[in-house]
């Protein structure tokens, strides 16, 4: 059964939706590995006869096909999958059409009687082939659409515009098996005619957080560092990836022929996904293609040893890929190393050859977020000791690679004697020099001019509007400030409580109940803890914010700013146009009155439930204040609300 480029392939076969779909006498398919099926919670299955290969998923019945099939997607480990909309095939057979380049091909369903299913309308069965490498490239299906065989469509086209071939057309495997009688099909129970496509197709589908990859899938990134004698920079570097929102990564540190600690300095960081390689001193070129040779990851990004990302600079960066860009770069802070000063820098929009033969400055290298296989085919010079970022940013504009400005800075960039612009300044500005001559010889002064016209028309300089204010924006980032700092964290705290408790301080903890009394929000305040800590937090799928706190008393103002924030976009989002808002002695049961609440527990232990109730006149709210015991009641009121209304709602005589 195996074909090109093939090395394994497992079955999902889909039964929920077929009414007699037990388990076949004679099950005949020896060249299959995983054979991965779908049952409905209500559907009759014989236990006994289960075979070792067979994996049983059960659903709800309710459940869409698109949502089941990312729940079987999970435990599939095989490099390709067949799937099947029931019923139980006999035997399976797959053709030599799958390629390296290979994502999606169709499938056919032939009944046992050699008749295709798909003249049957009644016993329709669609089969496909996919490679689950692709799947979780761009992390499975658009979580917007339910019809699976438009989600299967909007999918196909992700994976056809980062170079896949994804034809539904082709056959590439064949099924037999008998003929069944569907209980519902699917497009009856989920038509998506009201969601319409956008005019940008995003390729990354569940961003920050992915919570259905498959089993043993590789990292999305891998974030790879070039370092040479730079250990007193380099766990700084680290933990400031290992803190990232969006977690799915690898870091790799290419040590080219250092002679420090560094090794023991990553070792010490204990965490599996950092990996560590020591090589002869080659040059960073050099060092930076043995990286992308190592790399597990279908991205790479780009990173130095002595820098620091911003938070978010991973989820931005794969947010910026879309329908007209497969690689992204962003704006960048230069800090210096000693005062602190910093200085922004911005560069256009996109990034091409008319962009490029109007300026020297190229994409910020330490930003980038590039497919790896373009690295792996270009290759930095190995010739250049220095600019090979600018050099390859240029032949990928050469030969077409589409950039995007993600729109923010995503990286801090220490300014210190020991770095490659400074000790290598006049290699590097030859280089880049040089660079961009390769790239505009044989343009004529007519075509240059053009280019320019065509750049300020079309390609303007990114906006940044963090750039009005970098002391307030990125001071708290900057290396020293961490221990005058406190966060938020935001996640399922009351679930996973043990995390934040053996950081040994006290802890802030304050929740938001709908009106069913349903857990909506959670939020914990705490000085920062240490940057390892911080690291499991993200790594556990929390988001941790700094918030401007030095002492026990400020974050508490800070966690009461928040109650008092969420007042009042519950009134606005809740549609209230007036209601009673305050302290309740005990945690409350608003079920019967149709209101929201908020709960505080500060440093000292004292916990305080605050009610939101919606009331229509003075009588309604001292009614409720009373029955709910609530102390110091006040009156929240809409923009939507007169004066006069107020005053006669609250109780006020009108003169």
């Amino acid at each position: 059964m195996a074909g090109p480029g093939m090395t394994s392939m497992s079955l999902l076969l889909d039964i929920s939706q077929v009414r007699d779909a037990s388990l076949p006498e004679n099950l005949s398919l020896p060249s299959i590995g995983d054979i991965f099926l779908i049952a409905r919670t209500d559907q009759k299955t014989d236990s006994e006869r289960f075979v070792p290969e067979v994996s049983w998923i059960l659903v709800d019945p309710t459940t869409p096909r698109t949502d089941r099939f990312s729940l079987a997607m999970q435990y599939v480990t095989s490099e390709w999958v067949a799937v099947c909309e029931g019923p139980w095939p006999t035997s399976l057979t797959v053709g030599n059409s799958l390629g390296p380049r290979s994502a999606l091909l169709g499938g056919s369903f032939q009944t046992t009687d050699n008749v295709s299913a798909s003249e049957h309308e009644e016993k329709t069965a669609t089969a496909f082939a996919l490679r689950v490498e692709a799947y979780c490239v761009v992390q499975g299906f658009n979580p917007a659409i339910k019809n699976f065989d438009r989600a299967l469509a909007e999918f196909a086209l992700r994976c056809q515009l980062l170079g896949w071939e994804a034809n539904l057309g082709r056959t590439a495997c064949t099924l037999i098996g008998p003929a069944a009688e569907p209980i519902e099909h699917e497009k009856d129970r989920h038509d998506d005619s009201d969601h319409m496509p956008s005019e940008r197709v995003d390729l990354i589908a569940h961003l920050p957080h992915w919570n259905q990859k498959p089993q043993g899938a590789p990292p999305l990134v891998s974030v790879v560092i070039s370092t040479r004698n730079r250990s007193a920079y380099l766990k700084e570097a680290i933990n400031s990836v290992r803190l990232q929102t969006f977690q799915d990564f690898e870091i790799l540190i290419v040590d080219d022929g250092g002679s420090d600690d560094s090794q023991q300095i990553v070792e010490s960081i204990g965490d599996p996904r950092v990996r560590y390689f020591w090589r002869e001193h080659g040059g960073i070129a050099a060092a930076r293609n043995f990286g992308a040779d190592q790399a597990r990851g279908y991205f790479t990004a780009v990173h130095d040893s002595d820098d620091l990302m911003l938070p978010n600079r991973l989820e931005l960066g794969l947010k910026a890929l879309h329908d007209n860009a497969i690689a992204s770069y962003g704006a960048w802070v230069n800090f210096d190393n000693v005062t602190g000063d910093m200085i922004m820098h911005v560069t256009k929009e996109d990034f091409n050859l008319d962009v490029l033969s109007v300026t020297s400055q190229a994409t910020g290298h330490p930003t980038w977020l590039i497919p790896t296989w373009i690295i792996r085919q270009l290759r930095y010079d190995t010739r250049l000791t220095s600019a090979v970022d600018h050099n390859l940013a240029t032949r990928t504009a050469l030969l077409g690679v589409r950039w995007k400005h993600v729109g923010k800075a995503v990286v801090l960039r220490r300014i210190h004697p020991e770095q490659v612009s400074a000790v290598d300044v006049k290699n590097q500005k030859l280089g880049a020099l040089l660079t961009r001559q390769f790239a505009i010889t044989g343009t004529t002064t007519d075509a240059e001019r053009t280019a320019v016209h065509r750049v300020k028309e079309r390609h303007p300089w990114a906006q940044v509007a963090e750039r009005a204010n970098l002391e307030k924006n990125f001071t708290q980032y900057l290396p020293g400030q961490e221990q005058s700092q406190a966060i938020m964290v935001t996640g399922p705290l009351a679930s996973k409580l043990g995390i934040l408790t053996t950081y040994d301080q006290e802890i802030i903890l304050g929740s938001e109940a709908d009106y069913r009394g349903k857990v909506v929000r959670e939020r914990a305040w705490l000085m920062r803890p240490s940057d390892d800590a911080l690291a499991d937090l993200a790594f556990n799928g929390y988001s941790v914010e700094p918030v401007q706190a030095s002492t026990a008393d400020d974050l508490e103002h800070v966690a009461r700013q928040w109650v008092s924030l969420r007042l009042r976009d519950l009134q606005r989002t809740m549609g209230m146009a007036t209601v009673l808002v305050g302290d309740v002695p005990t945690r409350p049961d608003f079920t019967d009155v149709g209101c929201a609440s908020l709960y505080l527990r500060t440093f000292d232990g004292t916990e305080a439930w605050t009610a939101l109730v919606p009331v229509g006149s003075a009588r309604e709210a001292t009614a409720t204040a009373d029955r709910l015991a609530i102390a110091s009641p006040s009156i929240l009121a809409s923009k939507d609300v007169s004066v006069t209304e107020l005053m006669a709602m609250i109780g006020a005589e009108i003169e």
